[in-house]
């Protein structure tokens, strides 16, 4: 219990240091598991999709509540009239009042809805794409609404007909729209095309760099239209035998010139074709763009840009990683004072930052208990800000000017004074809004009951907590009473007396450790020592006659004895084939504890003692090591020692074998041995890998696989977990139960396989046709 307790508190206290430095905090609730989608209005309205519906909350993430059961939402989108509309599989949803009722029609697709946007004349487009093994991309393009969203049309004229599965759709302040279409075989009719009226027509926009030639696209990452009126686009493709990887800028009167596309660097390093692609950027009022890359823990993430895109940085702290064990695209949303709510595909947090509000002010204080000591982790809750105080107690908590409100901390077991501080129309910041902490849970004591000779007594109970407490098998206890606990505690075995006899304690404040007692029987004493061999080491297995009760020596060479106070007698050590130094103990009338008494060990002519050490080149003992060579096994203890007795003249050769040392020296010969022979020794040097080597923890096979089937190989024992792109698992369970078995997938497509083993975490993306 006191460990877990302990654990407990060092673990939360070290999130909560971290949690107080954070770029990215999260919303106190966020339910429905990974999302999918995100859309937001009036500031504190979120929506979120989800792989089965879609999540509301009216407070900016601090409750939800699911609006909407059905498949897999792609994309979200708050039209200017408050109308919310959600894509699903060839089926768009909509809601007039958030909500609360919904609608739901057809659209003439099989395919999902990735994104919806909402031109200036409120009029609708929309793009359906998708990914198969069996095709590759696949897609009906883009489809229209006049405004009714119950009547959609495609409009993909002048688009390729074999390319139709689009990834990203924009549209400018002058109505012109934007969709970008990936391209496997990279032909050169994929990338950015562009409609001037309402899609009835489209042009390709060639994405031509000075000295660089015309990208043929791959796929693209995203399309972004700055305050500036530029369009951002970024692409994956090829230059002649180029594989590139770029962000393009152009202003919007330009797109449909043949002028080159200017590259926008997000990594100064490396070569500049080969470059981080950023996701859709949004722009926030104050300045600031954040946006993101899919890619590795190491290089994906959330991006924020100070200057307009001219330098980002990697932001991340506070954020956690998608299912697919990376990063993955983030979704942004401003509220009017400035605060940037964050969902990243499959991930189940909502996430928020103060860090581009329009006007901040800073509330801050410092949290302490009533002995004056600094309060970390105290949860400081300014109505949907959540905060927690760092490790000298102190807080602050960014909200925008104008701002009323309660600031309210909490925290287990702790009561505050005040309660609350209630601030109206912040407009400067404020200092000193200190709290102070009263604990009102419990304190842990704990210790160990030994007897005279420190072996542990078990079932020993102590009266005076709340319950009577017994020590386990180790002769621990751990006790819980309340804060300011006023007590006694007493050690309770009948004919036995305790040192100390009892412990007081008063106005407990803290958790106490090492509150040990030791007992003795009333009215006896005790003969305590040691027996040791001529070169001073342990000699167990020796019996102790003249005791009332046989006594041996344990396996360290100690030896206890109880007498009763008076007791005269004689103590003498046996052990077959020696003779000891002194042959016996003489006792006359004992009144007192007899400590540290030794007996030497002497082996008796015909043979010689041989021993060593085993140790690694740290000095360290290396125990359970097997020596070869010698009449019979022998391994060294746990203090990296071994002997045995060998006969006058043995001849032969020690080598020590283990499969995670070698040894220096390999082996040492012995001559015809006419003596004692001390320090055998050998050096043992832990068997190491090649450090830079890559380590796979599973394969998986065939890859793509034509038959919906899988099969596992590792040499790992480790947890297995299959999902579908959309974040749904599909089978988990151990390597061990995979390995040699056959695991069926019922649909074609990608699907992820994830495997952990000793804190590392590797995934695999197949292909299934």
């Amino acid at each position: 219990m006191k460990l877990l307790f302990l654990t407990a508190i060092i673990a939360l206290v070290s999130a909560f240091s971290l949690m107080a430095q954070e770029f990215w905090h999260t919303t106190r609730d966020f339910p429905g598991g990974v999302k999918t989608s995100f859309a937001a209005r009036e500031d504190s309205i979120l929506v979120v999709g989800t792989a089965d519906g879609i999540w509301l909350s009216h407070n900016e993430g601090f409750e939800w509540e699911k609006k909407l059961a059905s498949s897999h939402i792609s994309s979200l989108l708050f039209s200017s009239s408050g109308t919310l509309i959600a894509g699903g599989n060839g089926k768009i949803f909509f809601s007039e009042n958030e909500g609360s009722t919904w609608d739901s029609v057809g659209v003439g697709t099989i395919y999902p809805i990735r994104k919806i946007i909402e031109n200036k004349d409120q009029t609708y487009f929309f793009i359906a794409s998708g990914f198969t093994n069996e095709e590759g991309f696949v897609g009906d393009g883009v489809f229209y609404s006049g405004g009714d969203i119950k009547t959609w049309e495609p409009r993909n004229t002048g688009l390729p007909t074999g390319l139709l599965a689009a990834e990203q759709l924009a549209v400018d302040k002058n109505g012109r729209v934007y969709v970008s279409l990936p391209d496997e075989n990279t032909s050169g009719k994929g990338g950015l095309y562009f409609s001037d009226d309402m899609g009835m027509t489209w042009k390709q926009s060639a994405l031509l760099v000075d000295n660089f030639g015309t990208i043929k696209v791959l796929n693209s990452f995203g399309i972004s239209i700055t305050p500036e009126d530029s369009v951002v686009v970024s692409v994956a493709g090829t230059n002649v035998n180029f594989s590139t990887r770029l962000n393009l800028v152009k202003h919007i009167n330009d797109v449909s010139q043949d002028s080159p596309w200017k590259p926008w660097y997000v990594r100064k390093a490396g070569n500049w074709w080969d470059d981080l692609t950023l996701n859709e950027i949004h722009c926030a009022k104050n300045g600031d763009w954040y946006s993101s890359v899919n890619s590795s823990r190491s290089s994906g993430g959330s991006f924020y840009s100070t200057d307009k895109g001219m330098n980002w940085v990697k932001r991340t702290e506070g954020m956690g990683i998608s299912q697919t064990d990376r990063f993955e695209r983030n979704f942004h949303y401003e509220s009017s004072a400035g605060k940037i709510f964050l969902v990243q595909l499959l991930d189940e947090r909502v996430y928020y930052t103060n860090q581009s509000l329009l006007a901040p002010v800073i509330l801050s204080g410092k949290v302490t208990d009533d002995q004056g000591k600094a309060l970390t982790g105290v949860t400081i809750q300014a109505k949907n800000n959540i905060v927690r105080s760092n490790s000298n107690g102190e807080y602050e908590v960014v909200v925008p000017t104008g701002w009323s409100g309660r600031i309210t901390p909490t925290l287990g077991n702790y009561e505050f004074s005040p309660a609350f501080v209630s601030i109206q129309d912040a407009r400067n910041p404020t200092q000193n809004i200190n709290f102070v902490g009263t604990y009102t849970g419990t304190y842990f004591i704990s210790g160990k009951v030994s007897d005279v000779s420190n072996q542990p007594i078990a079932q020993i109970p102590l009266s005076g907590f709340s319950e009577v407490v017994y020590t386990n098998d180790f002769g621990y206890y751990v006790g819980e009473v309340p804060a300011r606990w006023t007590g006694t505690i007493t050690p309770e075995l009948t004919g036995y007396e305790s040192n100390p006899g009892s412990m007081l304690y008063v106005d407990l404040r803290s958790d106490l450790v090492d509150q040990n007692f030791l007992i003795r029987k009333i009215g006896s004493v005790y003969i305590i020592g040691i027996v040791n061999d001529e070169n001073g080491q342990s000699f167990p297995g020796v019996t102790l006659t003249g005791f009332p009760e046989t006594t041996r020596v344990d396996q360290s060479g100690k030896f206890f004895g109880e007498v009763p106070k008076g007791w005269t007698g004689s103590i003498t050590p046996v052990a077959e084939g020696y003779t000891f130094v002194p042959n016996s103990l003489q006792v006359t009338n004992l009144q007192s504890d007899l400590l540290n008494q030794v007996f030497v060990a002497i082996k008796e002519t015909g043979t010689y003692l041989l021993s060593g050490y085993i140790k690694d080149e740290r000095e360290s003992p290396v125990h359970d090591v097997l020596l070869t060579g010698l009449p019979s096994e022998v391994r060294t203890l746990e203090d990296g020692s071994y002997r045995i007795e060998l006969p006058k003249g043995w001849t032969g050769v020690i080598t020590p074998k283990s499969e995670k040392y070698t040894f220096e020296p390999v082996s040492i010969p012995i001559n015809v041995l006419s003596g004692q022979l001390d320090n055998q020794s050998f050096v043992a040097n832990i068997v190491t890998g090649i450090e830079d080597e890559e380590w796979d923890l599973f394969d998986v096979y065939p890859n793509p696989s034509r038959s919906r089937s899988i099969h596992i190989r590792s040499e790992y024992i480790g947890d297995l977990t299959v999902f579908d792109s959309s974040g749904r698992r599909i089978w988990s369970g151990n390597s061990k139960d995979a390995i040699g078995a056959v695991i069926h997938l019922n649909s074609s497509g990608v699907f992820f396989v994830s495997m952990s083993y000793m804190n590392r975490v590797q995934t695999r993306k197949i292909i299934v046709f």
